[in-house]
């Protein structure tokens, strides 16, 4: 793992006694979480019978999320991936050794609009976009946008059918957010609260920002596993 620009740490409490348990890595932790809370959001908000998934940005977020991803693929899957100062190849050999039983096909773009063309579920950790990767009308019905980073779908704001986060104070100051035709946070409809995916032809954006009680509680995870040792 590369160290990342902005470096973190995490101090964990037994808050029953207000003694610090722990200083923690935090970039580890963050890093992780990330990944996982996003192909959670995969698994829970794709379309019943997605087969082709697009990443784009493979930094180490990007490459983390594929990881995750591949440790829990349930069925033969076509994966696209952005060829990125010719880089395609090297993620296709580091990640092909995680694909278990399931065949894994992968394509290579150079064009962002025909990576997303078609596609069932676009991953993407990029952290500069200068516009959209592509108009709204480019995604088809029943597709899932999962922006790790928020970056290149603004204009699919406006007109995709659903969109979640993990909390709405992330979202609520998105440009567009008063003109959401839905918005609801994920815990609610894991809890059931609220529907998710009501039908295969529904476009749904899954924002996650992330919130420090994910950290927290994985850190938590973490400490106790190390006192059983």
């Amino acid at each position: 793992m590369r160290d990342p620009s902005l470096k973190s740490n995490l101090m964990l409490y037994d808050l029953d006694i207000g003694e610090i348990k722990a200083v923690m890595d935090a970039d580890f932790i963050t890093k992780w979480r990330t990944a996982a809370v996003a192909v959670h959001s995969l698994k829970l908000f794709a379309k019943s019978d997605y087969k082709t998934v697009a990443f784009i940005g493979l930094g180490e977020i990007g490459k983390a999320t594929l990881k995750v991803f591949f440790d829990t693929i349930d069925r033969d899957m076509t994966i696209r991936i952005f060829n990125y100062k010719d880089r395609a190849e090297v993620i296709i050999k580091e990640y092909s050794e995680f694909s278990g039983k399931h065949k894994i096909k992968w394509e290579k773009y150079d064009d962002y609009l025909q990576m997303v063309k078609g596609c069932d579920v676009i991953v993407s950790s990029i952290t500069y976009a200068e516009k959209d990767f592509a108009d709204e009308s480019v995604y088809e019905k029943g597709c899932l946008l999962i922006p790790v980073h928020t970056l290149g779908f603004q204009g699919c704001d406006l007109t995709f059918d659903k969109i979640f986060g993990d909390d709405k104070g992330h979202i609520e100051g998105f440009k567009y957010f008063d003109r959401f035709r839905s918005f609801n946070e994920v815990a609610d409809v894991v809890n059931g609260k609220c529907s998710g995916r009501e039908n295969d032809e529904e476009r749904i954006i899954a924002y996650n920002i992330g919130i420090a009680l994910h950290d927290i509680y994985y850190a938590g995870k973490i400490c106790a596993l190390i006192e059983t040792k």
